[in-house]
């Protein structure tokens, strides 16, 4: 998922800029996963892109719940900024699941965390983390596009590059979580 202007903005502002452990994800770069497919050959790509318009949906904004350290805080290679999950997001995140199992895709094992990847680290050394923000500091989750996303190698870290796009026009509010 693809934040709006002004998500992505507050989303940059937290990303550690100037810290030699931790590489800041650039602006155009951050988003929310909603379902990670791996390598897809070109057929696949199409058939996810052509899919996109099925899952779009009106959706309500995510609260922030605070900064996370993935896959593990005592192996952390990934510093983010965790968002509470509500009944809406959960059923997109289902809905999606359902979606790739029915294209042939393995089952994702891991249970859906929502999340906005903030830095990567540069080594795989334990490293300082950066300050945490609380669900207080953290810009809502207001989402924009559902996109597939194809993760490139960078020298100066990961860039995503957008391969299908839905536009999503609409937010709604969601009832309690």
């Amino acid at each position: 998922m693809e934040p709006d202007i002004a998500t992505r903005t507050a989303l940059a502002r937290l990303c550690p800029h100037g810290d030699s452990n931790w590489q800041a994800l650039g602006h155009d770069s951050l988003h929310l996963t909603l379902r990670f497919y791996g390598r897809i050959d070109t057929a696949r790509v199409t058939q996810l892109g052509n899919s996109l318009e099925q899952l779009a949906r009106p959706l309500p904004e995510l609260q922030p719940a605070g900064s996370l350290l993935l896959p593990k805080p005592d192996h952390a290679r990934i510093w983010a900024l965790r968002y509470a999950p509500t009944r809406v997001w959960c059923q997109l995140a289902d809905a999606a699941e359902q979606q790739a199992q029915d294209l042939g895709f393995a089952a994702e094992p891991r249970p859906w965390l929502p999340h906005v990847s903030l830095a990567r680290a540069r080594s795989s050394a334990i490293l300082p983390f950066p300050e945490p923000v609380l669900a207080t500091e953290g810009p809502c989750f207001r989402a924009a596009a559902l996109s597939l996303l194809e993760s490139i190698p960078d020298p100066e870290g990961r860039r995503y590059r957008r391969l299908a796009c839905c536009f999503l026009t609409i937010s709604i509010q969601d009832g309690p979580t």
